[in-house]
């Protein structure tokens, strides 16, 4: 006969081939999207680490780039200048600001020292706060 009887330990077999096609399937299928998941993380490295290689690139450039008046002044501007409390010149010249010995020296000088200190202190606070 062409019709064959199929017994419960053939069903059984072919139930278990089929699973194991399902899941092979699914295992490839896993591997190919973690792996595509991994290759556009790496890129994504290899492009936030050439970002900061620019990044460090530009910084460079800007602390090395000559440094100086970059407007033209009117003469106006000119004759301000000139008459101001503190010039930009003495801003520039300044240093960084230092107010650990501020209240010993208020102790140790007079009234007229202690106003020459606050107006030198000013004068810092001003410089760092046009960098």
């Amino acid at each position: 006969m062409l019709i064959e009887v199929v017994n419960n330990k053939d069903i059984l077999l072919y139930t278990v081939v089929i699973a194991l096609i399902i899941i092979s399937i699914m295992m490839v299928y896993l591997v190919y999207s973690q792996n595509k998941q991994l290759t556009k993380e790496l890129i994504n490295k290899d492009n936030a680490s050439n970002e900061m290689q620019e990044l460090k690139e530009l910084s460079k450039e800007l602390e090395n780039a000559p440094k100086g008046p970059n407007v033209d002044l009117t003469a106006y501007e000119e004759e301000q200048e000139a008459s101001a409390i503190i010039s930009y010149e003495e801003l520039v010249n300044t240093g960084k600001l230092n107010f650990e010995n501020l209240e010993e020296d208020i102790k140790e000088d007079s009234i007229y020292e202690h106003e020459e200190t606050f107006l030198r202190k000013l004068k810092q606070l001003k410089y760092l706060l046009t960098k």
